[in-house]
């Protein structure tokens, strides 16, 4: 699952930026990196009644989204909060 490191590296160069949410957070930090007895790496995040980590694979599918068609325009989590907030995750 390319995505999730892909999802890393944009944080770590700084290309995508957190709202603030509890709940996006939250989903970020439950994903886990696991590595398999086999050597692959697979990704697991546990489930709760708020999901799977719903948000943080949406948030990466949307930024692979972003990288093959830059052209699409900024991507917004939470276009209903005060349009004083910069909600854009991509800078």
């Amino acid at each position: 699952m390319e995505i999730f490191s892909k999802l890393r590296m944009a944080f770590e160069k700084r290309s995508v930026r957190i709202p603030i949410s509890r709940s996006v957070r939250e989903d970020l930090h439950s994903i886990n990196r696991v590595t398999t007895a086999s050597g692959g790496v697979t990704y697991r995040a546990p489930h709760s009644a708020d999901g799977h980590a719903d948000r943080c694979t949406a948030l990466a599918l949307a930024l692979r989204a972003r990288q093959e068609k830059p052209s699409c325009g900024p991507i917004f989590l939470f276009p209903h909060l005060d349009n004083r907030v910069n909600t854009s995750i991509f800078q």
